[in-house]
């Protein structure tokens, strides 16, 4: 008989763009207070949410600040479930 191997469920990764967002949402701030806190426009903002264009690295300090979190947990952000 063919042997049968459990496999491990596939774990979709976020990408930085929407763990930007994810983090965002989950801490219910908006893109303007977000924009604001950064002085950049929130048209930026909004690109850096929709991948179309990536936070230089003094605006991913300045995030990982506000947020206080590790630049690696900002790009790595996971959303939790809801209860």
């Amino acid at each position: 008989p063919k042997r049968r191997y459990n496999k491990k469920p596939e774990v979709k990764e976020m990408k930085w763009n929407e763990s930007l967002k994810a983090i965002r949402k989950e801490r219910k701030k908006t893109q303007k207070e977000i924009a604001t806190e950064l002085q950049v426009s929130q048209a930026l903002v909004s690109a850096w949410e929709l991948g179309v264009n990536k936070p230089d690295i003094d605006n991913l300090f300045k995030l990982a600040r506000y947020y206080q979190v590790s630049l690696d947990y900002l790009v790595s952000f996971t959303p939790k479930e809801k209860e």
